[in-house]
């Protein structure tokens, strides 16, 4: 059988952080007992943090609603499946139910790092987190369906299970073509 990667709508994702910086524990502590700064290690003597602006979790939790009615509808293929994953919060790890909630909350958490990650205006980093979307998402239609499920042109997908795909060829998950 073979099935379309998850599409995801990009288009609009905007947004910006705001770089929060603070001493390390270390540094205060020398500080305090001896009164001046501490010889600079390897990282220095701030933490670094990036707290996210409203747009961002706004996009990030509208791209996650989308994925997750994407997934209802994927779930509505095997019944049994999803009454097992209704009657039980925290299913067995070695069952099919078990499976597809560990793949179900990495593929979110994908999600939403893909969009940190392109309002960071990271291109390597956005394409790490496309490659594993593609496969989780395989991953769950496999589950939901019991077979050997592939992509359609799985030559041209990034996903763990294909054909290798080197960085520079590949353009939001897909092979890029000229």
């Amino acid at each position: 059988m073979q099935v379309k990667p998850l599409y995801l709508p990009l288009k609009d994702v905007q947004g910006s952080f705001n770089l929060h910086q603070f001493p390390t524990f270390k540094t205060m502590q020398y500080i305090e007992r001896r009164g001046e700064l501490p010889k600079k290690g390897w990282h220095g003597y701030h933490h670094k943090r990036f707290i996210p602006s409203q747009d961002v979790t706004d996009h990030s939790k509208r791209l996650e609603a989308y994925v997750i009615q994407r997934i209802e509808w994927l779930l509505k293929k095997a019944p049994e499946l999803s009454q097992e994953l209704q009657s039980d919060n925290a299913p067995m790890w070695n069952t099919p139910a078990g499976a597809f909630s560990k793949q179900r909350c990495k593929l979110l958490a994908e999600v939403s790092n893909l969009v940190r990650k392109k309002c960071m205006r990271s291109r390597t980093t956005v394409e790490d987190c496309f490659y594993h979307i593609n496969t989780a998402w395989l991953e769950m239609n496999r589950i939901v369906y019991k077979k050997q499920v592939t992509y359609r042109n799985a030559d041209t997908v990034a996903h763990a299970q294909g054909k290798f795909i080197p960085l520079k060829s590949r353009f939001y998950g897909r092979l890029r073509t000229t």
